[in-house]
This record gives C-alpha cells, structure tokens and sequence, in this order.
C-alpha cells in the first residue's frame, strides 16, 4: 500500500520529500502516522513554510522508528482559506527557538507524485482565494476609488491593506466583491498572545499595522454604504485584523449604524468582535447590528482567559454577549481557532458540545490557529496529552453536524440571503 512520504527542506529552502521516511503529523506533542484516505491534494493558494530552528521528525521505514532528521528543517503548510488542518507538521525544536510568524503550520506530505495535507473543507466559495483575484484590476480600483473617496480614512487604509499586506478582504472591497472590512478602533481590550496586528517588543512580528486613529461615523457609514450599494449580498463588518476590538469604539459605530440604516435596510451589518463587552454590544444590536462573529480559543474559562488576557472583561461577559445576540433574533458565529490536539481533546469537546448545546450558535467558522504550535500547546498545558484522548478534528466537525444538524459550517460571514438558508454550505 502506498504510503505518504516526508517533505523536508535543504538550508537553501528547497522542499523535496524523502521516499525512505513516512510522513508523520502532530497534535500537542503527540506523533500521528498520515493516512491516505485523509489526504487531499494541496488546496490551490497554499504557501509552503519551512519552520526555521526546528528538526523535522519522520517515520523510517526501514526500522519503523521515529527519527530526527537534523540535517533538514520541517516543512509546514498556510492553507488556503476554506480548508481546516487535522494535524501540524512534526517537529522538536532545538536549543532556545526563536517563536514562528502568526501562521498555521499543517502537515504536508508526498504522495501520488503531488503535495498532500490532512485537511478538512468546511468552505465551497473562494471569497479570499489568490486565484481569484487579480491584482492589477485591484490597483487599477484602488486608484480610481481613491480618486473620489481619498480624504476618508477608513478607504486609505484599505487601500494599504490590499496593496501592503495583500489583505483579500480589502482586496475585495476595491472589486465590489464580498464583505467589506470596517476597522473600527486602535484600542483592544484583550492582550491576545497571537494577536495579528500588535506584538510586544522581542517577540514575533504582527503580519500588519494597527490603524492609529478612531475614524468618524460618516467615515464608517460612507465606507459601508459605497460597497453595500454596488454589491448585491453584501456583509459589512466592523472588525478587522488591523485593528483592535471595535466594541472599544461602540459609541462611534452606533451612530454609523444609524447612518447607514436611514439610507437603506439592504446589506448584513457584522462585527467581529471578543464580545467583552456586553453593554456596549447591545446597544449596537438594537440600532440595528444583525449578527456577530466572537472569536474564541477554547469554551473552557481557563484556557480561553489564559490565550485571550482579556482586560477588564471576563469569559462570562462573552457568554453574556452570545445570550443576548440569540434571545434578540439576531445571527451569531463563532470564530473557533483549531489547533489539532486541543480542540479536539476530550474535555474541550466535551466542552463545546455542552455549549452549543447551551447557547445554539448559528454557525461555527473552523479557523486554523495562526501560532506556533508547540509553544500554545506548552502555554494552554495540553503539551503532555496523549493521543489516546484526541478525538481528531475530522471527527469533531462530524459529531457536532450530527447533533446541531441545523447549524452551519464554514469560514465567512453569510450574507444575507444565506442567513435563512438552513442548508449547510458543503
């Protein structure tokens, strides 16, 4: 039987597998032989990484042992968005590593002459795919709405993140496409360790800048109302990477709300947000805010207290916040950062099976945890879990569409139109 093959770099970056080494992945720090029927094809859009300072670790087949190949570096994969990692790539770190960039590092393999990873697809559309978009149409719109929005702020800033930081979301926006990203504050309430766009001084870099000002209601309201009224199905979302927690801004976007919703009913109205701050968010959702999207680790208190290091909040307000959303009609997802080996342990899943059943989300978007994966499992303390309590997060997303059949799964915000549709998206 064919069996996958370890993919490995040389010290000049060049990824190439070794025929005599089984591929192997890893959840905390426990090692999983890839198996063929949960391989795919590498996604189209995916970025090989190697993992600099670190051992890659492979099954040889000759004596069936686990070796250390220190001659190489490990080779990981940043998935295309739409697919969720089952496991990392396997590694041990050498003496005193320096901390991975904010990616996610699933395990890649060979096999039937191609690149494979153990991925799931919780996504059919492409709304983020590089394929999918152009990058010279992008400048040529980025150029003309500039011309005639170039004094707002929010629309600048935009403008460098789709040209700077390849941000798909604000590429989208400049093509009339999709969601449009609204960020709203550079103030947070959190201290997220793996927080994109702030970094303490030593550690490792944020992917991109946090906006430095606080824009204006007609800022917000002009920015949302441009894209809703060129494009059909349109979601607009407070909330972006290059921010902070838009909730901290809660009495500027209440007023853009209203803006917005005097010129017209159409387009969803989202935030993605802690949810920390449940005062603040209801008066939003009743002006008119029609879901939210609340970021979360884990559902035990602990471990999300301990990633999140919220500031003067707590998990109980976030719990709080979904209560609220859902006893107001209103749509709510939550953003679940995976990372094989804890979320798919035993007492988070027993956990978040108890509170999907408890808060009825509307929808689970699989994100894969951009992190060094070795150092959140020693952080969150699962690094010494064995692998007989892993359930396996293939399995995890099948046992919960079991017993939430009505709930979705996938990787955006729904527009409007797909609010209503109970049809899961795959």
């Amino acid at each position: 039987m064919l069996k996958p093959s370890l993919v490995v770099a040389d010290s000049a970056g060049r990824a190439f597998d070794l025929a005599g080494y089984q591929a192997l992945g890893m959840k905390g720090t426990a090692l999983f032989s890839l198996r063929p029927e949960e391989l795919v094809p590498l996604p189209l859009g995916s970025t090989l990484m190697s993992l600099p300072k670190r051992i890659p670790l492979g099954l040889n087949r000759a004596d069936n042992r686990v070796e250390a190949l220190s001659q190489y570096t490990p080779v990981g994969v940043f998935i295309a968005p739409g697919w969720t990692g089952a496991y990392n790539t396997a590694y041990r770190e050498t003496r005193n590593p320096p901390r991975l960039p904010l990616y996610s590092y699933t395990a890649v393999c060979w096999y039937k002459s191609a690149f494979h990873i153990a991925a799931i697809r919780v996504e059919k559309t492409f709304r983020h795919h590089a394929g999918h978009i152009d990058a010279r149409l992008v400048e040529q719109r980025v150029r003309s709405v500039l011309k005639t929005h170039g004094s707002n702020r929010i629309i600048t800033q935009l403008a460098l993140c789709a040209r700077e930081y390849g941000c798909a979301g604000a590429q989208n926006f400049f093509l009339g496409k999709y969601e449009c990203p609204l960020p709203s504050s550079p103030f947070c309430n959190a201290r997220c360790r793996g927080c994109i766009s702030l970094q303490p001084a030593g550690c490792c870099p944020a992917p991109q800048s946090r906006i430095t000002f606080t824009p204006t209601p007609r800022e917000l309201a002009e920015t949302a109302l441009f894209h809703i009224q060129r494009v059909p199905g349109s979601v607009a979302s407070f909330g972006q990477g290059c921010e902070g927690e838009p909730l901290m801004s809660a009495h500027v976007i209440e007023q853009a709300i209203r803006i917005i919703r005097q010129k017209t009913r159409s387009g969803i109205l989202n935030m993605n947000t802690n949810a920390g701050k449940p005062r603040d968010l209801e008066r939003l959702l009743d002006v008119g805010l029609d879901s939210i999207r609340v970021s979360m680790n884990s559902v035990q208190k602990a471990v999300y207290e301990k990633y999140f290091r919220p500031k003067n909040y707590c998990f109980s307000d976030v719990l709080k916040s979904i209560r609220m959303a859902k006893n107001k009609g209103k749509f709510v997802s939550i953003n679940y950062l995976v990372s094989p080996g804890f979320t798919d342990s035993g007492k988070e899943v027993k956990a978040f099976l108890a509170f999907c059943k408890k808060y009825q989300p509307d929808m689970i978007q699989w994100r894969n945890h951009n992190y060094d994966p070795l150092l959140y499992a020693r952080q969150m303390g699962f690094d010494r879990l064995p692998a007989r309590d892993m359930l396996g997060i293939r399995k995890l997303i099948a046992l919960i569409r079991r017993n939430f059949p009505a709930m979705r799964h996938g990787y955006y915000n729904p527009a409007r139109w797909q609010l209503s549709d109970k049809r899961d998206p795959l």
